[in-house]
């Protein structure tokens, strides 16, 4: 995309980018920046080609998309300014190792996020949950390109309970469970179970052979006495070709 001059949108409220290419971040900036009342953004494969983090730093400081409630946000080649985010109550996000791991610290709290469908390396999950207090729907993918490149997983128990599990979440939803290291999620699973107070469903898909799956998740202690486990097995087609 050639350069961007400062545009306004001031009734637009549903936006769609997908397969773009911005010559600067602030370009990509002064665009969103033009739609005050925007209600719900669809990014997709967002590219830059010169990024200047100060740019970033000062959009989010000087500008916020207060109607924004509904984003989904996949394959963005750059930063994303996610304090924009702050007022979602759905949100839909790939976060790449790559870009995200040191800046997932730097999140905003998401006060009124209570649907999250995730998509990254399962050891940063417990990190992005703590900045999510009123989440109460859950819903976890891997990120399978990352993983074909390291087949190692990290993820390890926390000492901390976030707040969501420990007051509002209801519904989690796992996918791609165990196509890499199925002990680590087991291990993730076994610590929302333990911790989530009000969870009433945990529902899990899988493509390997589910009988030891089933067994190990349904012998976990559970912090909610009504909850209740569902497993189904997942194609492999559906892991390999699913949001990527």
């Amino acid at each position: 995309m050639d350069e961007v001059s400062p545009s306004r949108f001031p009734s637009l409220k549903t936006l769609h980018l997908n397969d773009i290419l911005f010559n600067k971040n602030s370009d990509f900036m002064l665009f969103l920046d033009g739609c005050p009342v925007l209600e719900n953004l669809e990014i997709s494969f967002i590219y830059i080609k010169s990024i200047n983090q100060s740019d970033f730093e000062h959009f989010e400081s000087s500008s916020s998309l207060t109607k924004l409630n509904k984003a989904y946000i996949e394959g963005c080649g750059c930063h994303f300014p996610m304090k924009l985010l702050s007022y979602l109550e759905f949100l839909h996000i790939q976060l790449s190792k790559d870009i995200y791991t040191t800046d997932v610290y730097d999140f905003p709290t998401f006060h009124n996020l209570t649907h999250l469908v995730l998509q990254c390396d399962w050891d940063i999950v417990v990190q992005v949950l703590q900045h999510c207090p009123k989440l109460q729907n859950f819903e976890l993918y891997q990120n399978l390109l990352d993983r074909r490149k390291n087949d190692e997983e990290n993820w390890a128990d926390s000492d901390f309970v976030p707040d969501c599990l420990s007051l509002n979440l209801t519904t989690c939803t796992i996918r791609d469970f165990a196509f890499a290291d199925l002990q680590s999620h087991i291990m993730l699973a076994g610590f929302i179970l333990k911790n989530a107070r009000v969870l009433e469903t945990m529902t899990i898909w899988c493509s390997r052979e589910l009988s030891e799956i089933e067994r190990q998740l349904s012998a976990c202690p559970r912090a909610s006495a009504t909850c209740q486990l569902y497993f189904y097995f997942q194609f492999v087609d559906d892991i390999y070709y699913k949001d990527i």
